[in-house]
């Protein structure tokens, strides 16, 4: 996701990396031959606990890849760890909570937009909306008319110029919408068209 801090992410098989301490000088340090074991929802996700190598201990970690082929379900879970030495003590459980959500946001503004010619510069002329409530951020999306910007957090489109339909008749971008697990939204194309107003004044 978009932080590492809250166990949110749009990535269902991820390494899950254990992180061991292997430096501390009180004899709690994890050595070689200690037994690790990992469990999702309070289940073991093996069948023996993981024997800790010379190679685990000079790394610090572990790298369990397990749920690269046996992808993890859609919601909340708890992942837990803890480590058995030889004599048959235990760390305390290690425990992460995470949420996967590979759901993407749907844009449900409309992909067309008209303004009168002449209103003036810096106008928002178009207000993107989608159909979620955890929004990262709106952006436009390359390629979009360079005279267009928009809030990253609202979703209003600002034209910078002022319209003129003699200079330009329209005007296009490309808006996505990210949500916080990361997940980008499919690309809504929207045509701005600008209106040509009578701009001669009658003669009596």
């Amino acid at each position: 996701g978009v932080s590492d801090r809250d166990g949110l992410t749009n990535i269902a098989n991820p390494v899950v990396r254990i992180n061991l301490e292997v430096k501390a000088i009180d004899g709690t340090a994890v050595v070689e031959g200690d037994k690790l074991e990992i469990f999702n929802m309070g289940v073991s996700i093996f069948d023996e606990p993981i024997i800790l190598t010379k190679e685990h201990i000079k790394n610090g970690y572990y790298d369990y890849q397990g749920f690269v082929d046996n992808p993890l379900e859609e919601g909340k879970g708890l992942l837990s760890a803890k480590v058995t030495d030889r004599a048959g003590n235990s760390s305390y459980l290690s425990t992460f909570a995470y949420r996967i959500d590979t759901t993407k946001l749907e844009i449900t503004s409309s992909d067309e937009v008209s303004i009168d010619e002449n209103i003036g510069k810096s106008q928002v002329v178009y207000t993107t909306t989608n159909d979620g409530s955890d929004l990262w951020k709106y952006e436009l999306v390359e390629g979009s008319d360079r005279a267009l910007s928009i809030d990253a957090n609202t979703g209003k489109v600002t034209l910078t110029n002022s319209p003129d339909f003699e200079k330009q008749s329209e005007y296009s971008f490309t808006v996505v919408a990210t949500d916080r697990a990361g997940n980008t939204s499919d690309p809504q194309l929207v045509t701005l068209t600008i209106n040509n107003l009578d701009e001669i004044a009658p003669t009596i």
